[in-house]
């Protein structure tokens, strides 16, 4: 989104704008939701300001029919996505799980996008990758604490009981 520097910092204290932002903010259930919360700025290009009114619009019909995004996420994992970028690197149990769990937040966000009556909102919902068969193959083999579950593989299941006999 390209902002104009119209009003300055000193205009929007004045004008009390970070008491709107934090207020925002504070009604962001996601770190990437407070993100960009703290960074919109007022535009005075017209059609930018159309197309915001527009959106905000689309938004309050698509939450007043199915309420809101299921997405209430307390983590931000882009930090262990990005450590993930460097080779040889690896997440720990309770990591990957954090990673599945929002996967698994995003996927529901999309199929409700993807629901949408709003043409723009279905938009934003096929921009979401579909990865159902990622999330299918990790869902359930990482538990919360960070540990295997039994069914990560048939040899995990026979060395754990073959270690309970003993």
């Amino acid at each position: 989104m390209v902002h104009d520097s119209t009003a300055s910092e000193t205009t929007l204290a004045s004008l009390d704008y970070p008491a709107i932002l934090d207020l925002l903010e504070a009604r962001c259930r996601s770190p990437y939701g407070r993100e960009r919360a703290r960074g919109l700025r007022p535009s005075s290009d017209s059609r930018e300001v159309l197309d915001r009114q527009m959106s905000t619009r689309e938004w309050v019909r698509q939450r007043q029919r199915h309420g809101n995004l299921a997405l209430s996420l307390a983590t931000d994992v882009r930090p262990l996505l990005e450590r993930m970028t460097v080779e040889g690197s690896h997440l720990g149990g309770i990591e990957l799980y954090l990673v599945v769990d929002q996967l698994k937040a995003a996927l529901t966000v999309r199929e409700m996008l993807l629901a949408s009556e709003e043409r723009s909102i279905e938009e934003i919902g096929r921009r979401f990758p579909d990865l159902r068969n990622l999330i299918r193959f990790l869902d359930g083999k990482i538990s919360a604490a960070g540990r295997l579950g039994d069914r990560c593989s048939s040899d995990l299941v026979k060395i754990r009981r073959w270690i309970a006999s003993v």
